[in-house]
């Protein structure tokens, strides 16, 4: 391990704690436009009702599986495809670590027939390793520096070239093989054209997690916004279009005491994960390309959008809603939780985050605090706000379709190493993903007519990352299924399927992607190996430091940090390198 890895390590830390490495996909931030989100299809294209229960049409081709108990039987989910429980039925069994978000710590002392069709048809045992999102970045960057990393980790780090390809140059991790034709859905997924753009020295060395895409604005799904529907009744607001319908709420909520305490004690918004949910949310209303974020010019020349037409608009905007209190004070100091719980506890009008089923995350706890309230009574969303400067009303986007990726590292010796691949590429298949979707074939659904009936007493879908716990953690180690529309997926509140499904809608038909590009992506720098960027933090300083000062003579300052930094001669070095790599002409 080289010395610039550890002092990058040490670097990495400090950014992090600013820049919500923690979050669940990269960070709405209106700061990079990697970190903004990205989407695609999935190895296979699942098509779904337009409910979010009951029977639904099917293209994905599982394999048949067979009726079993859940716990406790000798079956497995078996598929036709029985060629890798012959191939290592024979070879000593193997322990595999697996570090990822959201994996069951007693993965072991429990017997669920998709568990024991992995461990039985590759002959492993899989040990657990607990991450979160609040310190994952943290671990893993250590676990790599002292040669200590599990045998497969999901970390996002392809989009950081400063460390990626460090570890590739110092040898610290195993590439895919070089013929890939043992491993079908893994070669699809590394032919795609933005998956091309992570392989360094003509081999890939890790696999990325890739979405599933029904809308064409897969990435939308990520940064999103709910509000409480039932105070803004109270308020007399009918709906909420604009931003400056939006700041007018937040204003009345903060002013008010909608929640009945006797005091004026909830903030306009909170966010949850990290600041850059609700960053990004208010920033597009103003300026659709993100701070900092690579973008090309007219010119086909490379820079960094420190200071587009209205970043400063944007920035101002932001700043002045937080001085005024109506941005959650909190905003850079709280914890994972911390906007979830403001929302949940009536302590906040408005959480911005991603619009997915978020069950655990939010709205179970909002049923807690609210056992007697049904969610449709008094939880809404808000589509994204028209910008006011063109009138389009852009949504979060990315240059790849897929976030963060599953690595092994230098230490997984060659039996380990063939054991995984067949394993990575069962996670990738057709058959993973109707586990994920449906449950067992024969246990939880059939098919009937090109349609999936499902086995449920009530005849609904079933709530298979409940009963089947493996799921949890390896439901999506390699494909990612946040762009489909949510009639494809369980949720324990239909109601919040139904508003994922809206958004999802509306998006596809009215929201303008915000600007990205993916010429960079992959490519290093001397100097931007070696560059350490704080133009983040100066930007959160900017908007949540709660200065009082002039705001122009700030930004100023602002910009001339950035240009002090040196980061002019890294773009200049970066252009060179993306023409270099046939990227721009």
């Amino acid at each position: 391990m080289s010395k610039k890895i550890v002092s990058l390590i040490l670097a990495c830390f400090m950014l992090c704690g600013v820049a919500g490495c923690g979050s669940k996909t990269p960070p709405a931030s209106a700061t990079s436009a990697e970190s903004a989100a990205g989407g695609g299809s999935g190895s296979a294209e699942t098509a779904g009702s337009d409910k979010t229960t009951g029977s639904a049409e099917t293209t994905s081709s599982a394999e048949t599986a067979s009726s079993a108990e859940n716990a406790g039987s000798d079956k497995t989910a078996d598929s036709a495809d029985t060629a890798g429980s012959a191939a290592f039925s024979d070879k000593d069994s193997i322990e595999i670590s697996v570090a990822t978000w959201y994996i069951d710590p007693e993965i072991n002392n429990r017997d669920d027939l998709i568990h024991k069709t992995v461990r039985e048809k590759f002959n492993i045992t899989l040990k657990p390793i607990v991450i979160t999102w609040d310190d994952y970045f943290e671990k893993i960057l250590t676990w790599m520096a002292t040669a200590d990393a599990p045998d497969l980790f999901t970390i996002d780090v392809t989009y950081r070239p400063n460390i990626f390809l460090p570890w590739v140059k110092d040898e610290l991790l195993r590439p895919m093989p070089d013929d890939l034709s043992a491993y079908p859905n893994l070669e699809t997924l590394f032919g795609r054209p933005d998956v091309q753009m992570i392989k360094v020295d003509g081999k890939f060395w890790c696999v990325p997690r890739y979405k599933g895409d029904v809308s064409g604005h897969p990435w939308a799904m990520n940064n999103g916004m709910y509000y409480r529907k039932d105070w803004a009744g109270a308020l007399g607001i009918d709906e909420i279009v604009t931003l400056d319908d939006f700041v007018a709420y937040l204003r009345a909520v903060s002013e008010g005491d909608l929640d009945g305490n006797g005091a004026t004690d909830t903030v306009g918004v909170s966010s949850g994960y990290s600041y850059g949910y609700v960053t990004s949310f208010i920033w597009r209303a103003y300026e659709p390309i993100s701070f900092g974020s690579w973008q090309v010019d007219s010119d086909g020349k490379l820079y960094r959008a420190f200071n587009a037409e209205h970043t400063y608009d944007a920035a101002l905007a932001l700043r002045n809603l937080f001085n005024e209190g109506l941005i959650d004070p909190d905003i850079l100091i709280q914890t994972t939780d911390g906007g979830f719980d403001k929302f949940a506890a009536n302590k906040s009008g408005a959480v911005a985050f991603q619009m997915f089923s978020n069950d655990e995350l939010l709205f179970d706890k909002l049923m807690a605090a609210n056992p007697d309230k049904k969610l449709e009574d008094y939880i809404g969303f808000l589509n994204d706000f028209p910008n006011k400067y063109d009138g389009k009303s852009y949504c979060s986007d990315s240059a790849t379709n897929f976030w963060a990726e599953v690595y092994i590292p230098h230490t997984v010796d060659d039996a380990k190493y063939e054991r995984i691949m067949p394993f990575l590429e069962y996670v990738s298949s057709e058959e993973w993903i109707d586990f994920y979707l449906y449950g067992v074939e024969g246990e939880d659904y059939r098919r009937e007519g090109g349609k999936i009936v499902f086995l449920t007493e009530d005849g609904l879908r079933p709530n298979v990352k409940e009963k089947y716990l493996f799921l949890n953690g390896f439901c999506e180690l390699t494909l990612l299924f946040e762009g489909r529309k949510f009639s494809e997926f369980y949720t324990k509140y239909p109601y919040v399927g139904q508003m994922v499904n809206e958004y999802h809608d509306w998006a596809a038909a009215n929201a303008t992607p915000a600007p990205t590009t993916g010429v960079t992506y992959g490519i290093n720098t001397p100097l931007l190996e070696e560059f350490v960027d704080e133009s983040e933090t100066l930007l959160n300083k900017f908007m949540y430091g709660g200065s009082a000062g002039d705001p122009k003579a700030e930004w100023d300052a602002l910009q001339q940090a950035i240009r002090d930094s040196g980061v002019d001669a890294v773009i200049a070095e970066m252009n060179e390198a993306v023409r270099a790599a046939g990227r721009l002409k």
